[in-house]
């Protein structure tokens, strides 16, 4: 018994439904998390170059304070 071809063409419909979402999600998993592991470098980085603006400034404000004590 064959089957009636409006059932082949929802069959040939929901593979290539299935084929792009494969295709899309199989795309933008990879983008997002390169998108995060960025965002997470950037992070990174504003803390640490605070961090080193931070020790710079104790760094100068000691030293000002060892010149006032001469002073």
């Amino acid at each position: 018994m064959k089957q009636p071809v409006a059932f082949h063409k929802k069959a040939i419909s929901a593979a290539k439904t299935t084929a792009q979402l494969t295709l899309v999600v199989g795309v933008a998993v990879p983008v997002i998390a390169a998108a995060g592991s960025l965002l997470a470098a950037d992070l990174a980085f504003h803390h640490a170059s605070k961090a080193i603006k931070r020790r710079l400034a104790e760094r100068h404000n000691a030293r000002l304070d060892r010149r006032s004590i001469r002073g």
